[in-house]
């Protein structure tokens, strides 16, 4: 028995345990009701207060069964590894590009106008986001490639380009996201902390 799978199935099952309870007491009920302002009938349902909270749990599903579960059986052979690599570097260079091409858009007075949700029609202005939906998502996802590209430079017994780590930490700092900005003030203290205990 697998305590990854032990560990979530109690994680999800306290999460809908959480779930009921507030919606039995209430706690969900708003008296002003919120116009999320989608363009698009789907973004429209999918963003409801009916629906929107069962999307959740899709989404926390999604995320372990593909991040957790899949990479067991897709990445068995060093060629598997190395085509993962491969797709998921030009997937990040396609979505970094647009996102820096877009900021320089809007600073010139224009934009690419790249929605953050695929069917909602928001555009975020002047801030990095690149295709990662939300600029506060937009930080997650620049790290996570940060972490994904200096994971395969190691694979190869490479360093990793500073010039990447420059230009992730920067587009970072251009989504202009406050929790994003803690969230990379908190890293820098661990990291420290970690760096200056190890053995």
């Amino acid at each position: 028995e697998n305590p990854i799978y032990r560990n979530y199935v109690i994680f999800f099952s306290i999460a809908v345990f959480a779930g009921l309870m507030g919606v039995l007491s209430g706690a969900y009920q708003s008296p002003v009701e919120f116009d999320s302002g989608d363009s698009s009938i789907f973004a429209r349902i999918v963003n409801s207060k009916i629906v929107r909270p069962f999307f959740e749990y899709f989404i926390y599903l999604y995320y372990f069964i593909y991040f957790t579960v899949l990479p067991q059986y897709f990445l068995k052979k060093e060629d598997h590894i190395k085509y993962f690599f491969s797709i998921f570097a030009k997937a990040f260079i396609v979505s970094f590009i647009v996102g820096v091409v877009d900021v320089g858009l809007h600073a010139a007075g224009t934009g690419l106008y790249v929605s953050r949700e695929m069917f909602g029609g928001h555009d975020v202005g002047m801030r990095f986001h690149g295709l990662a939906g939300e600029p506060r998502d937009a930080v997650v996802y620049l790290f996570f490639g940060l972490a994904m590209l200096h994971l395969h430079a190691y694979y190869n017994a490479k360093d990793l380009s500073k010039r990447w780590i420059v230009a992730i930490v920067a587009a970072a700092m251009m989504t202009q996201s406050a929790s994003g900005i803690v969230g990379i003030g908190f890293f820098t203290i661990l990291y420290s902390i970690y760096l200056f205990t190890k053995p």
